[in-house]
């Protein structure tokens, strides 16, 4: 398994200086409206899906790490998302293609979806995946 701290620290490394690595126990007081949010990124585990290696019987197996990509910025009139799309971007330039220690494959974006949220917040949710033999 990969930690999700390498993730963390990927992009806090990687990403320009703009946008800022969350913490996920942020993302409750952003919705409350407690904490303002521009440019913000979070790291959150989303699902694991193992497989056995090959047929032979063995006992290894992969394991299909997916992790969520939480960009979050403000609703601004005019914005019409652009704010967003170029966050999106930034993140996927450093993730995709990376293949983390312990990784077998590079990085892979899976899916994404806008995410709905309050106080004047737009957001998208990336799924990105890599793969860990076990």
């Amino acid at each position: 398994m990969i930690d999700y701290s390498v993730f963390i620290n990927k992009l806090k490394s990687d990403l320009p200086v703009q946008y800022k690595v969350g913490f996920a126990r942020d993302l409750q007081k952003i919705r409350n409206g407690t904490t303002k949010v521009l440019n913000t990124v979070f790291v959150l585990p989303f699902s694991e899906n193992v497989r056995p290696l090959d047929s032979s019987g063995s006992t290894n197996e992969i394991i299909e790490q997916q992790i969520e990509i939480l960009c979050l910025t403000r609703d601004r009139i005019g914005n019409n998302g652009s704010d967003l799309q170029t966050m999106r971007n930034a993140v996927h330039n450093v993730i995709v293609g990376w293949t983390p220690a312990g990784a077998i494959y590079p990085a892979h974006m899976v899916r994404g979806s806008r995410t709905a949220y309050a106080n004047g917040i737009i957001a998208w949710s990336d799924i990105y995946q890599v793969e860990v033999l076990r």
